[in-house]
């Protein structure tokens, strides 16, 4: 299976500004095509925004994983008896 990825990491572009009256820092996070995926705290490193990202990109991909499987099980059942199961 291909990597699937929320935002893949060498596309996120970091913009660090302030918010709210220029009063609260925060870094926008910007995929390939330009649109905020992210906002977070300003105070954040850009490595621990970086972790910010691998930690999203794992969690999406076993979200992912886990939608693969449940429709190969729905599929499975359909080929087995022509009926989804819902006993799963």
């Amino acid at each position: 299976m291909a990597n699937k990825y929320y935002i893949h990491p060498g596309d996120a572009r970091l913009d660090r500004r302030n918010r709210l009256g220029d009063t609260i820092p925060v870094i926008d996070v910007y995929s390939s095509d330009g649109d905020i995926v992210l906002m977070l705290p300003g105070s954040l490193s850009d490595a621990d925004v970086h972790e910010v990202l691998r930690e999203i990109n794992r969690i999406y991909t076993s979200g992912f994983r886990a939608g693969e499987r449940s429709r190969s099980r729905e599929f499975r059942a359909l080929l087995a008896d022509g009926v989804p199961r819902n006993d799963e």
